[in-house]
């Protein structure tokens, strides 16, 4: 049992490397997207919003609004999955910045916080996870 959940492991790992790898196609600013996205909290699905983004949909309150949201709740349900990926990203910065920003109230900041201060990460994301953490205090 335990070689069947190491085996699926390392199939969706290397499932989601090969699409971070593959240049993603994507509408820019889509809210259509960010609500596919935000049904099944995946790898796949954390790349397609992270190419959905740029700085120009700042100016689109609705996918800004609806695009911080989604962020958030890939941090909080799946912080190892988001640091990895953003890792690899190329937007990473501008991502980051928007973790300053948290839109909503409903988004727990202090619980997200807590989770990734725990989460154990190879030395290579160690940086990462310390950038996030410190984006998440100010």
């Amino acid at each position: 049992m335990n070689n069947l959940f190491f085996c699926l492991f390392i199939i969706i790992s290397l499932c989601c490397k090969s699409q971070n790898s593959l240049k993603m196609d994507c509408e820019k600013c889509d809210t259509k997207n960010l609500s596919i996205i935000e049904k099944d909290l995946n790898c796949y699905n954390l790349n397609k919003l992270f190419c959905t983004y740029e700085i120009t949909c700042n100016k689109n309150i609705e996918f800004t609004e609806y695009f911080n949201e989604v962020l958030f709740k890939y941090l909080q349900y799946q912080p190892l999955l988001f640091i990895e990926e953003l890792d690899k990203n190329y937007k990473r910065n501008i991502i980051l910045n928007e973790i300053t920003k948290p839109i909503s109230d409903e988004i727990e900041i202090d619980l997200i916080y807590r989770k990734i201060s725990n989460l154990k990460v190879n030395k290579s994301l160690l940086q990462l996870k310390v950038n996030i953490l410190n984006k998440l205090k100010t």
